[in-house]
């Protein structure tokens, strides 16, 4: 259990007002974390998957990545957002899905704000829906890490809902193996977010994690300390790192 485990702001919390904003941003600008889900994909390393449940949803972008696979989208909030397209709604243990229905279950930071028997709920949840051979992986936040203390510190600051996380390490693989999955691994990951201009940074920002109460100069200095935030010949450069984690459920 993590530090924080019975201290972090819930997934309903950290979301009540901006749920559709932040799909929405995902979804209108998706080349700023697009390596975020290549990064996932490729990781994922999945075979020709026909069906893929995406729970929680962000934007469209694992069905730019997979052109060819029926992608579902799912969240534990309703979404109203003409952005968005279809979200089913669901919860931690992705009720309202049959067992056996998908080749695979990913997302990107899906249980930072779940607690710990959420967590296991959620691990549950995707065993039950996939396939056999069927593969779960997602990345996450890692413990201690740049982007944990920008979140707990800074946007728990500067955000109306705050922002403090039950934040993953490595041993979360112990949760997938107790589940039954196999192949089970992890790896830390750089997908950096690419942007324009620095107003594009401002902007997109400020709204992803509803931010208030800042200057654009501000922000920008507070994220070139933290993360090395720099113009790269004609984009604007923001390392970021995930942890990400794999298991394949086993054919019998």
């Amino acid at each position: 259990m993590g530090a924080n485990e019975t201290n972090f702001t819930p997934y309903g919390s950290r979301f009540a007002t901006h749920i559709g904003d932040y799909i929405r941003l995902a979804t209108q600008f998706p080349t700023i974390r697009a390596r975020e889900f290549e990064a996932l994909v490729n990781f994922a390393d999945l075979r020709r998957p026909e069906s893929v449940l995406e729970a929680p949803a962000e934007g469209r972008i694992i069905e730019r990545l997979l052109p060819k696979t029926k992608v579902v989208r799912a969240d534990m909030m309703e979404v109203k957002s003409a952005d968005a397209g279809h979200i089913d709604l669901t919860n931690w243990t992705l009720a309202n899905f049959e067992n056996d229905r998908f080749d695979a279950v990913l997302s990107i930071v899906p249980i930072h704000h779940a607690g710990e028997e959420e967590k296991r709920a959620y691990v549950d949840g995707a065993f039950r829906v996939l396939r056999a051979n069927g593969v779960l992986a997602f990345g996450e936040v890692q413990r201690n890490s740049k982007v944990h203390t920008f979140l707990d510190e800074f946007v728990n600051t500067y955000s109306k809902t705050g922002h403090v996380g039950a934040y993953v390490e490595r041993d979360f693989l112990t949760t997938l193996d107790d589940v039954g999955f196999e192949q089970t691994s992890s790896e830390l990951l750089n997908c950096d977010w690419i942007f324009d201009s620095y107003d594009a940074v401002f902007f997109y920002v400020t709204r992803l994690f509803d931010l208030e109460g800042l200057t654009h100069d501000v922000l920008i200095e507070i994220l070139a300390t933290q993360f090395g935030l720099k113009r790269d010949r004609d984009k604007i450069v923001m390392p970021w790192e995930l942890l990400f984690f794999r298991g394949v459920k086993p054919s019998s």
